[in-house]
């Protein structure tokens, strides 16, 4: 199934909930936007493509690498790699809504750049979450293996295991507490850079997680669910 039918059958599990939230973001400008590059920053980010073609680590943990290597780290690199985008433009879906397919109009209405949030309210005052990852490394059998191993220690209770495109995504099927969801990002990075360590950075700045459910950047295909576990 495509991501926005697979999560909103996911939502529609959840006898109290009431709405879910997707986002409309940009896409972050690559480096090479965002500083004038002069040739000992060239020289570094040579060594790191190096370094992330060789280990296939992604790449400003590459870059700092290179960094390390050569002794010495611009500046204007590191400013860079702070960048946060946030989340976008926020847009809250009823669970009518979704039954009636609305993520899957979202989608198929040719938007780009459309995520899904961890966040997902029930019929009582209360707000729960999503167990959201982005994982970082290309799609093989051996690779699918190794990352379901991995969500199953973050995400006991089972998941929904999606090829994201060039790599993996995956969203638990219970829903978590605001701080069970601070708990499972930050153990997720014991198994950094299987886990994308950029990715948690950013969601640990959020009060809620995101995750792509449409094309976008380079990614010209929604993702797609490879497999489900159903856990303990």
């Amino acid at each position: 199934a495509k991501a926005p039918v697979a999560y909103g059958e996911l939502i529609m599990s959840f006898p109290d909930a009431s709405s879910a939230t997707v986002c409309r973001y940009s896409t972050p400008p690559l480096l090479q936007e965002r500083i004038t590059i002069t040739d000992s920053e060239q020289a570094i980010i040579d060594q790191a493509l190096n370094i992330r073609a060789s280990a296939r680590i992604p790449f400003w943990e590459a870059l700092f690498a290179a960094c390390l290597q050569i002794g010495s780290c611009p500046e204007s690199m590191l400013d860079a790699a702070g960048f946060h985008n946030g989340p976008g433009e926020l847009i809250t879906v009823s669970s009518e809504q979704i039954r009636r397919g609305r993520l899957v109009e979202i989608v198929t209405e040719g938007k780009r750049n459309i995520g899904l949030t961890s966040e997902v309210s029930l019929s009582t005052p209360e707000v729960c979450h999503l167990a959201l990852m982005d994982f970082h490394c290309g799609i093989t059998s051996e690779n699918t293996q190794m990352v379901a191993a991995v969500c199953r220690r973050l995400m006991a209770n089972g998941f929904l295991l999606l090829d994201s495109g060039d790599s993996y995504h995956a969203c638990g099927i219970s829903l978590m507490k605001a701080p069970e969801r601070i708990d499972f990002l930050g153990r997720s990075l014991f198994f950094a850079p299987i886990v994308d360590s950029a990715y948690v950075a950013h969601q640990l700045l959020q009060p809620m997680s995101s995750i792509r459910i449409s094309s976008g950047g380079s990614r010209d295909k929604s993702p797609e669910v490879l497999l489900v576990d159903l856990g303990k």
